[in-house]
């Protein structure tokens, strides 16, 4: 099924959580705006933005979110572009306690959606030069696909590309955030999805590529 997101407006907070949110950004290295979904009507997702730090605070006040964001999937030939995302460990003040993200599979990349100007998919290709250093000259666009969760909703996209491997890595290992992905490799259909055999993204990977 088709969709048509929307940019909407955010609903007002109230101030223990605004203060909360606050207390937090002052312990955040990372701070931009992400993508919540407001609202899901048939073939419409509103999504709104807010900081970081704000996210964080209504996760913590137990009150429902559910963010949206992007990812993608690479293909270079028959082989496709996957990672060892690195393991991450923050102790922001205002949160109050570690939090540990453990190393784990994924395909090309993923994050939250940044604020668009016309489409998302403008975040899904902000995400893929900050991540792996590819910009929209380097792929084309093959296909796109919604993945709806109860606690998120994924616009995942495949993308193939001609460029080299070696030159692929060359970019790579400039771009912005490429800390945040510990390995990239190229795998066949097969040895992607035996990599991804105890992962969610197992069932993303062959809706792309299927």
């Amino acid at each position: 099924m088709d969709f048509v997101v929307r940019k909407t407006i955010a609903p007002e907070f109230g101030k223990e959580i605004l203060e909360d949110a606050d207390s937090i950004a002052r312990g955040l290295d990372y701070e931009d705006d992400v993508g919540i979904v407001k609202y899901v009507d048939g073939r419409k997702i509103g999504v709104y933005f807010i900081p970081f730090s704000l996210y964080l605070a209504l996760k913590r006040n137990g009150m429902p979110t559910r963010h949206f964001g992007v990812m993608g999937l690479v293909q270079k030939g028959e082989r496709y572009l996957m990672t060892i995302q690195a393991k991450r460990t923050v102790e922001p003040r205002g949160i109050g306690r570690v939090l540990d993200i453990p190393e784990r599979k994924s395909i090309s990349f993923q994050g939250f959606a940044s604020e668009w100007e016309e489409n998302p998919i403008e975040s899904v290709y902000a995400e893929l030069e900050e991540e792996l250093g590819l910009e929209n000259g380097d792929v084309t666009e093959a296909k796109r696909e919604f993945i709806m969760k109860d606690d998120e909703i994924l616009l995942a996209v495949l993308f193939r590309t001609e460029l080299e491997e070696g030159v692929m890595q060359r970019l790579r290992s400039l771009a912005v955030d490429s800390w945040e992905a510990k390995e990239v490799m190229l795998m066949t259909k097969a040895d992607a999805r035996e990599f991804l055999k105890d992962s969610p993204l197992l069932a993303v990977f062959d809706r792309l590529v299927s």
